[in-house]
């Protein structure tokens, strides 16, 4: 390698024209090299591993055992490769080769793996929802059906009938029974499919109310009827309900299968000792109808505790 910096840079200026390397970064190593050459002279004053810095953002190194001479640019190393025939060129514009470890190639493949994004897939999912899940039996109910999808559909069913890709809502009126509803959703070829389905219960619900009348399958399902997914039958045990009436009696009806241990008044008294229980057929069902014994007011929350 040329002692004299002044040869170096001749050569480099020959290596970067017959490489076509952009003449402004040309420039910018000049400006280095001859930066270099006022403050330092000659080449063979930096043949150590350890570091020159002449101003912030520039810096020599040259590796003896490889001869190349590296210049820190803005806080990136810039490799210059001695040819072997006295030309001076970037190591980067070596091609694609990558037995150097600072080759154009073996950088490329770095940055390469280092900034390339990774495409994450993302699987199909799916929500499903009701207007309302529990119904009384006896009642006719208008099921509304919502859903949605995280990512593109090509194709959809609802319990096996095929319907267009950008619905989101169905309705079915006039359910009478329990249901259950499937929807099956595929993206483009079939790639992936996803399944929801919810179900639609019809339960024996509870009565309540009040009545000094001889009761009757009528009289009590004419009572408030509770089949709620917090408050069906299946889910009793300490909900409250609300008794508001005056001159009159307490009544609740429950499927036979159920037994109470207990109804709290607003006091947190149990006053269930205090009902008669009787028998009545409702909607084909065995009902346990228990009725308070006294004609009594009432106004306030009252706490079902079953066994």
């Amino acid at each position: 390698m040329a002692n004299n910096l002044q040869a170096l840079i001749n050569t480099l200026r020959s290596s970067y024209s017959e490489n076509s390397i952009d003449p402004e970064l040309l420039g910018k190593i000049l400006d280095l090299l001859y930066n270099f050459i006022e403050e330092k002279g000659e080449i063979y004053e930096v043949t150590e591993t350890p570091l020159s810095e002449f101003g912030e953002n520039k810096s020599f190194c040259f590796d003896t055992a490889h001869g190349i001479l590296f210049l820190k640019l803005s806080g990136i190393w810039i490799p210059l490769l001695n040819s072997g025939g006295g030309n001076i060129a970037l190591a980067q514009e070596l091609g694609q080769s990558t037995e150097l470890g600072m080759s154009q190639k073996a950088i490329t493949d770095a940055i390469t793996a280092l900034t390339t994004t990774v495409d994450v897939v993302v699987p199909l999912s799916a929500s499903l929802s009701s207007s309302q899940y529990v119904f009384p039996i006896g009642a006719t109910a208008n099921i509304s059906l919502n859903w949605s999808y995280n990512k593109e559909i090509a194709s959809q069913t609802l319990n096996d009938i095929e319907i267009n890709s950008s619905i989101r809502t169905s309705s079915f009126p006039n359910i009478t029974s329990s249901q259950n509803y499937v929807l099956v959703a595929k993206t483009a070829n079939d790639a992936e499919t996803i399944t929801k389905s919810i179900q639609i219960n019809f339960v024996a619900p509870f009565y309540y109310g009040d009545s000094m009348s001889f009761l009757t399958s009528a009289i009590i399902t004419g009572m408030t009827a509770v089949a709620s997914d917090n408050l069906s039958i299946n889910n009793l045990s300490g909900k409250t309900i609300r008794w508001n009436f005056t001159n009159s009696k307490m009544v609740i009806a429950i499927p036979e299968n159920r037994k109470i241990a207990r109804i709290l008044d607003p006091n947190q008294f149990d006053i269930f000792p205090n009902f008669t229980k009787q028998t009545i057929i409702i909607n084909l069902m065995n009902y346990n109808v228990y009725v308070f014994n006294d004609e009594t007011d009432a106004d306030g929350n009252y706490t079902i505790i079953l066994n």
